[in-house]
């Protein structure tokens, strides 16, 4: 499942995500170390005990060898992704130091998969070209949603953005319109809506200022 409810102006939001909430710790997708230790007392280990070995102290020596560990599998290729964008998300809404490697390690994770039908992952991919800048390239992902999906509420917000961005004012205030039109109707339509519930109030009030600044909407 996606969290992405990062109050960006681009439009994320769970970060998110997303489809699958943000880790507690560093991110999933380094695997632990195989620690095996062999245990006092097991075969291997007897043979070579010297004599003078206190046989009391066997239970305490023992309990303080580590269990060999089971090596996790490899993480999912779109929820690695997907944490790498909450990273490059959170990262750039902080303006940190580390925020464009980030966003360049979520495009590259995210240019590697087949999101044909998965609007989110789009929406995802989009916030990160807007993130770095290239307005052409969200522009085109998020036309490639709307073509699918023509109510797309996260689409629409961030298509709406990048439009004024992209000094086309009467493109963003056309999807503007149409966000406002779709939300109340179709807020609970999809769940990737529901991951990225915190961004939706927010494009509302910038789909309001915006009409009402272009003559298009009464206070």
């Amino acid at each position: 499942m996606r969290t992405a409810t990062l109050l960006l102006v681009l439009g994320a939001l769970g970060a998110c995500n997303s489809r699958n909430p943000p880790p507690p710790g560093p991110a999933a997708n380094s695997l632990p170390g195989k620690n095996q230790v062999v245990r006092m007392g097991s075969p291997a280990a007897g043979a070579a005990m010297p004599a003078m070995a206190d046989p009391q102290r066997m239970p305490a020596l023992e309990g303080m060898a580590e269990a060999p560990q089971a090596p996790q599998a490899p993480q999912d290729p779109l929820a690695e992704a997907d944490e790498l964008f909450n990273e490059a998300m959170m990262a750039h809404e902080s303006k940190a130091p580390e925020a464009p490697a980030a966003i360049s390690a979520a495009l590259a994770a995210y240019q590697k998969l087949d999101l044909k039908g998965d609007a989110d992952g789009k929406y995802h991919l989009a916030l990160l070209q807007l993130a770095k800048g290239d307005l052409a390239a969200a522009r085109a992902t998020l036309d490639e949603i709307l073509a699918a999906v023509p109510d797309h509420l996260l689409a629409l917000g961030a298509s709406a953005q990048a439009a004024a961005k992209a000094n086309a004012p009467k493109v963003a205030a056309a999807r503007w319109e149409q966000y406002l039109q779709n939300l109340e109707p179709k807020r609970n339509a999809r769940s990737e809506y529901e991951h990225h519930a915190a961004i939706l109030p927010i494009y509302q009030r910038e789909a309001e200022a915006f009409l009402v600044n272009q003559g298009q909407k009464k206070n």
